[in-house]
């Protein structure tokens, strides 16, 4: 299973410790800057990527759709793969972001901001089957709000 926040880049390269397994990236850099995880004792799924962040310093480069594929394809892997009934417990949060300008992707390339918190998380619950851009709409909807920016834009 390829999660879709860390779809880019060199191929994948798998991990292992006593408490699960997952896969990374590796750029070259001292860091991977991707990372998912599976816990083995209790279900529990981390995905990071911190590309974009290292990437572009100065934006928050939101990509609602990579974010709701990802949860998707997280609640898919829990119930077809280790069959996990849901609801799931899910927490989607950017770390670092004071001071950075959320791009959004409309045809005038504008930026909002300067974010006035360093930590925008939500979270909430997820069944695999729901619509998943509609269940991070409350996490999306901080994003715009701590950006300063009109929390009636399109869709992201």
């Amino acid at each position: 299973m390829m999660l879709s926040l860390i779809d880019a880049g060199s191929s994948p390269y798998s991990i292992r410790y006593g408490d699960g397994c997952g896969y990374y990236r590796d750029d070259g850099e001292r860091l991977a800057p991707n990372v998912a995880f599976v816990f083995r004792d209790d279900a529990e799924i981390w995905v990071i990527d911190t590309w974009y962040l290292r990437a572009r310093p100065a934006l928050i480069i939101l990509e609602a759709h990579r974010w709701a594929k990802t949860l998707q394809q997280v609640a898919e892997f829990l119930t077809t793969d280790l069959n996990i009934p849901g609801p799931y417990h899910w927490i989607a949060g950017y770390e670092g972001v004071a001071g950075r300008k959320l791009n959004i992707s409309d045809q005038m390339g504008r930026t909002w901001g300067p974010c006035a918190d360093n930590i925008i998380e939500k979270d909430g619950k997820f069944s695999f089957g729901q619509n998943a851009e509609e269940v991070l709409q409350k996490f999306f909807r901080e994003i715009y709000e701590q950006c300063g920016a009109p929390v009636s834009q399109p869709r992201v």
